[in-house]
């Protein structure tokens, strides 16, 4: 690890293949993006596109992308990779309705790092036409705001992971939003 606290992808790697327990990753990448592999169960959350818009443009407003691309490239060079200069960004709208129909109307490539319509589309496809002999589920955002417990249970069986009944109150007031909410950063 280096000093920015950057890992190389080769310990990373061995890592977690010395991980002998259950693990998760979390990414925003689409389906065939990522090493595929029939013993893998992939979880895709799907949301409303309006709120992803939204979502994308609060998360635009508090980022520091100054401090992001300088991480980025020491995360890069701890893997020997030099990385091209960034495409500029466009100028930010004043508005959230421009800045919306922005997001709605970019049609650059959805393999590109950018949030827009087309790339959240694009990822949400790649998981729904999964190979026939990959275990992918496919969830919905507001169903887990609805009823997280029974999705959760849902969840569970389907991974055949047996949580006893009495720890189903934890586990899900911990998994709540409010409890995410509060968690420190």
């Amino acid at each position: 690890m280096d000093r920015h606290g950057h890992q190389p992808q080769k310990e990373v790697h061995a890592e977690l293949a010395g991980q002998r327990h259950g693990r998760f990753l979390k990414t925003h990448t689409p389906l065939h993006g990522l090493p595929l592999d029939p013993r893998v169960t992939y979880l895709c959350v799907g949301r409303d596109r309006r709120d992803v818009a939204m979502s994308m443009d609060r998360h635009a407003a508090n980022l520091n992308v100054e401090l992001l691309l300088q991480d980025r490239a020491h995360a890069a060079a701890v893997d020997g990779v030099e990385l091209e200069p960034p495409r500029p960004s466009p100028p930010t709208l004043p508005d959230a309705r421009g800045r919306f129909w922005r997001w709605v109307d970019d049609d650059s490539d959805p393999t590109d790092t950018t949030s827009s319509l087309r790339s959240t589309l694009h990822q949400l496809e790649s998981c729904w036409n999964a190979p026939d002999d990959l275990d992918v589920v496919l969830l919905h955002y507001d169903d887990l705001l609805a009823d997280l417990e029974g999705q959760m249970r849902g969840l569970a069986d389907r991974l055949e992971i047996t949580v006893p009944e009495e720890r189903w109150p934890t586990l899900v007031d911990a998994a709540s939003l409010d409890a995410m909410r509060r968690a420190p950063s």
